[in-house]
């Protein structure tokens, strides 16, 4: 099989992941639109303080990928098995710990968005209720790198689409039919995460050919394993909270511009996320063939998974990227029809695609340190095109008159200069003697 058919076969159950899940997103924000500017900044609000809190999972999940992937290709199947189970343990333990965090202190942290009084109180309507799928969203992220690393894309594919089907069918029942508001969209979530990890934790045990009495009772955790797994996922969790614990603070500035700037910078999210159908995947894909790549010592396999990578991921950037610029107003319009937020929407899309562009170079090489279980490069380009660039420059943008459109034009040049870093640090070569 063809380096290229290797990479669509992985690829396309994430990839029909990623679009439902897209597409369901945009439909749930629909469904929340109706209930006003408001509602939606909330929401928005909310969805981005969740969104940093659930990277924390990679602390366990990219250990987890790495290792079992790497175990795979060598062929050691004992120690497949062993990281799975640990790791589905420390996994809820972390989500136990965090689930705790978040119920202590939810109003402290949705107040660092700085959004207006009545977005707030709505933002904490919504996480009273989803806060509670924080732990699931960790134990399931674990469940999905452990069936990735045997070259599983199909059941969490499944669980996922599942899982974002029943939530838009229970938001028109909850927001529609029952008017239960923004409590209504937030339990519509809430059940269909919890149906994901149901399915995803039925696959994993066939698959490690165990049950729950056996993965509780007979499993010992290690803290040499822990330490393994927490040595790839420190610098994976720095790499995944800088993007969204830097959006909450570029929402923050987007606030100085009012509500309106808060639910366009939400929609135009949404839009774009459509843009990773293909890049999503595809980074799932290589560094699940890097891992088994470096298990089996094949490097030159990895050369070619590059170059591929590349060009299927620019092609795609391009095909998805477009529309955006053409049809902005258009895109804008199917969400909202309040006329400032469409105004703010349309710059954001038109003035964040130029820096997308550089997003394939980005995808891929970090696609290739995850996958040698090397996250420190991936961590290093978000930190300094994150906290370096992009807020310094948007406050800077903002301050000088610009308002929102400084906010875009940062992110913009925040993505080209994290590609910059990503393909210096890949020339260098280091990844390629990593151990896990």
């Amino acid at each position: 099989m063809s380096i290229r058919s290797e990479i669509w076969k992985l690829s396309y159950p994430v990839m029909i992941v990623i679009t439902l899940h897209t597409l369901f997103g945009i439909i749930d924000l629909k469904f929340i639109s109706y209930l006003g500017t408001a509602q939606t900044a909330g929401t928005v609000l909310a969805s981005s303080l969740l969104e940093v809190v659930f990277v924390l999972s990679s602390l366990i999940s990219a250990g987890t990928m790495a290792i079992a992937s790497r175990s795979i290709g060598a062929g050691n199947v004992v120690e497949y098995e062993d990281v799975s189970k640990q790791s589905i343990l420390f996994s809820i333990l972390l989500g136990a710990l965090i689930f705790t965090v978040i119920l202590v202190f939810k109003h402290e942290l949705l107040g660092i968005f700085n959004g207006t009084e009545e977005a707030i109180f709505y933002a904490l309507e919504y996480v009273n209720i989803v806060f509670i799928t924080v732990p699931i969203n960790i134990i399931s992220a674990v469940l999905i790198a452990i069936l990735h690393a045997k070259g599983d894309t199909k059941n969490p594919m499944i669980a996922l689409v599942a899982a974002n089907g029943m939530n838009i069918v229970l938001d028109w029942l909850f927001i529609i039919v029952f008017d239960w508001g923004v409590a209504g969209a937030a339990s519509a979530t809430l059940l269909g995460i919890a149906f994901s990890l149901v399915y995803l934790t039925y696959a994993v045990l066939k698959a490690l050919k165990i049950n729950l009495v056996h993965l509780f009772s007979k499993v010992k955790l290690t803290t040499v394993m822990l330490r393994r797994i927490a040595k790839v996922g420190f610098y994976s969790v720095l790499y995944s909270i800088t993007r969204p614990f830097t959006g909450m603070m570029m929402f923050q500035i987007a606030a100085r511009s009012g509500d309106s700037a808060i639910a366009a910078f939400g929609i135009g999210g949404r839009w774009f996320s459509l843009m990773f159908i293909i890049i999503g995947a595809l980074e799932t894909a290589i560094s699940i063939m890097v891992g088994q790549s470096m298990g089996s010592k094949n490097m030159d396999r990895i050369g070619l998974l590059v170059k591929e990578g590349l060009r299927i991921a620019m092609i795609s950037v391009l095909a998805l990227g477009i529309p955006y610029v053409l049809f902005a107003k258009f895109l804008m319009q199917i969400f909202i029809q309040d006329q400032e937020v469409i105004e703010f929407g349309i710059r954001y899309l038109r003035i964040v695609f130029v820096g997308l562009l550089f997003i394939p170079f980005t995808t891929v090489f970090n696609a290739v340190f995850k996958g040698a279980g090397d996250t420190a490069p991936p961590m290093t380009g978000a930190l300094i095109a994150n906290w370096a660039v992009k807020i310094p420059l948007a406050y800077l943008l903002s301050v000088l008159g610009l308002n929102s459109d400084g906010v875009w034009t940062a992110i913009a040049i925040s993505v080209a200069a994290e590609a910059l870093v990503v393909w210096l640090l890949f020339k260098r070569g280091k990844w390629k003697e990593k151990v896990v």
